[in-house]
């Protein structure tokens, strides 16, 4: 009981001193707004690729950032209009590389699935994150990205308050033993109430 009141209080702080960061980053000029999203895509990336590790498998963290920041930095450009062969020409050289590093490695059993990581950590991280510029390019862009943060954050305190108070019932033990069905259902009811915030 000790240990949940300490999270949660971990939560509260780190909310009290990052939103107002958050919102603050949002309404920065574009060039300062896109270097904390490779910040914060990069320590994603970081933290993805550390769960690979503890599973015995090496990505490479290196090739990688510098696809997750490629996908970003295309995503700007992309407004501007760069050109469709140039990116796909950037993309497949990454890829093929990411083949060629793997050829100095000893152990070759776990190559596919090292190359795997490495590329898809990519695209989800930089890919997905990318979209996060493209929405703030939108007409009232900010505010869209805020009201996106504010129904995450709702969605995750739900998810862990009810889960804290009435889990019992696990939904994907193997994968993450903590959440539980009801802690899932108190996220979405939050998530919904944060849309009228």
């Amino acid at each position: 009981m000790e240990e949940k009141y300490n999270n949660f209080l971990k939560r509260t702080a780190t909310i009290i001193i990052v939103v107002p960061l958050v919102f603050l980053t949002i309404f920065w000029k574009e060039f300062p707004f896109f270097i904390v999203i490779i910040i914060i895509a990069l320590l994603g990336l970081r933290e993805l690729y550390s769960i690979a590790h503890k599973q015995g498998y090496k990505p490479s963290y290196i090739l990688g950032g510098i696809l997750t920041s490629y996908f970003i930095f295309i995503s700007v450009y992309d407004i501007y209009s760069l050109n469709y062969h140039i990116k796909n020409i950037f993309i497949t050289f990454f890829i093929i590389l990411s083949f060629v590093i793997q050829l100095f490695k000893k152990d070759y059993s776990k190559v596919l699935t090292e190359i795997s990581i490495t590329i898809f950590g990519s695209i989800y991280l930089g890919y997905l994150f990318s979209f996060i510029l493209k929405i703030k390019d939108l007409p009232n862009g900010n505010y869209f990205l805020i009201s996106l943060l504010i129904i995450t954050w709702a969605n995750d305190t739900g998810a862990y308050l009810i889960g804290a108070k009435l889990g019992k019932n696990k939904i994907f033990p193997k994968i993450s033993p903590k959440k539980t069905i009801e802690g899932s259902i108190g996220g979405i009811i939050f998530g919904i109430a944060g849309t009228f915030a």
